[in-house]
């Protein structure tokens, strides 16, 4: 792939992936459409995308975000999710909520979810936390 190329998506089952520079299979991240401005991924920037299939990749990403958590996630591991002080909550990044069972301490936020507790910090002025599973 050439510098500022992107590459060539591929639409599996409505999940967007790609062939990155070393031949494996990459998912896209979440996709924001910018109307007037095409569709953007947060690490390739703008991508050849329908805006018909946004919305489908992101709900079908957030779904094995979630699957991932409940069935691969081991102590020690972790991710970014978002959270929402009233009521307080544990969404994803589209809003799909992860977890209603959350307790704030400080700046610490911790959830359950499927047997399983996260613990993480919460950020100076942004509702994004990054966790790790801790038991």
């Amino acid at each position: 792939m050439r510098e500022n190329e992107t590459p060539k998506i591929i639409n599996d089952n409505g999940l967007l992936t790609f062939k990155n520079e070393s031949g494996e299979t990459q998912t896209l991240g979440y996709l924001f459409d910018f109307t007037g401005h095409g569709i953007y991924d947060p690490t390739l920037g703008k991508v050849d995308v329908q805006k018909s299939e946004v919305e489908t990749h992101n709900k079908t990403l957030d779904e094995m975000l979630l699957n991932g958590l409940d069935q691969n996630c081991e102590i020690g591991q972790g991710y970014t999710f978002y959270w929402s002080e009233k009521p307080l909550l544990v969404k994803t990044f589209i809003g799909t909520l992860v977890s209603d069972r959350v307790e704030k301490n400080g700046r610490s936020i911790t959830f359950y979810r499927e047997g399983k507790t996260y613990r993480g910090r919460e950020q100076k002025d942004v509702e994004c936390f990054n966790f790790r599973r801790v038991s």
